[in-house]
């Protein structure tokens, strides 16, 4: 299947929520906080509602699972984010996206990720690749993956990741770290500049990896948990255990080498 119509829309839908948005940039002072303790715009809101009736309007019969309204049903089932990074959107930081997800029986098949400030928009296709498209020019690059796996491991880490994970990352050989908001950035960073992200607490949420998820395996790149066990989409939407996102399987047996010797959960 070529999924060229849900690529359009997933990418039309992502573009148009990432400048309705744009206006808001720097200017919202007062939002809310949700039971999870992260924050709640009126440009969460705005997107959220964008992205959820343009897919329904355009596939009617496609389950939705949305960060802000989650709705489930069907086979076919889209992952969405509306606002990635909304603590970066809050910081001034153009560090946030806009996520759209897509599978079939629990597996990603596409996802579209928009960087509303930048203009870049990164997108896989199953069996199709990966690309960045420049939707100020027109241009379009497809995402290589490098193949030199004798490099350092470096890896994008959050803002605030307490000092114990950074330990446990500094454990495994990880020595070089870039700073970023956005979860799906920090994914798409592994495939472009660093070459591992691993999760030391969960606490993510399906719609926080769909889209990115996509996109990396599409690549060429690995994406799965720890154990190397798939990760399937569906009911629970919390992700339970920790994954890990690489540019080589050698990268990710190293990883696992060391994971085994500092803890019994692996």
């Amino acid at each position: 299947m070529s999924y060229e119509k849900e690529l359009k829309v997933a990418m039309d839908l992502a573009k148009k929520a990432g400048e309705s948005i744009l206006p808001f940039f720097k200017q919202i002072k007062n939002y809310k906080i949700k039971k999870d303790g992260s924050p709640l715009t009126s440009a969460d809101l705005i997107s959220n509602k964008i992205i959820v009736e343009g897919i329904k309007s355009s596939f009617p019969g496609d389950g939705i699972v949305s960060e802000e309204q989650e709705i489930l049903d069907g086979k076919r089932v889209w992952y969405v984010d509306p606002l990635d990074g909304t603590q970066s959107f809050l910081l001034s930081s153009p560090e946030f996206s806009i996520e759209i997800g897509f599978c079939e029986y629990g597996r990603p098949v596409l996802g579209v990720v928009f960087l509303p400030v930048t203009g870049e928009m990164y997108y896989g296709i199953k069996d199709k690749g990966s690309f960045i498209l420049d939707t100020k020019t027109g241009i379009i690059n497809k995402i290589k993956i490098s193949s030199d796996d004798s490099q350092e491991l470096s890896s994008p880490i959050s803002y605030n990741l307490p000092l114990e994970q950074k330990k446990v990352l500094e454990s495994l050989g990880i020595k070089n770290f870039t700073e970023i908001g956005s979860t799906g950035l920090k994914i798409l960073h592994t495939l472009e500049k660093s070459n591992i992200f691993i999760t030391t607490k969960n606490g993510f949420k399906l719609w926080d990896i769909c889209a990115p998820h996509a996109i990396v395996v599409s690549a060429g790149g690995i994406f799965e948990f720890v154990d190397g066990r798939n990760i399937i989409y569906g009911y629970d939407t919390e992700i339970k255990k920790d994954f890990i996102v690489s540019t080589s399987k050698k990268y990710v047996e190293r990883i696992r080498s060391e994971l085994k010797k500092i803890s019994h959960d692996y």
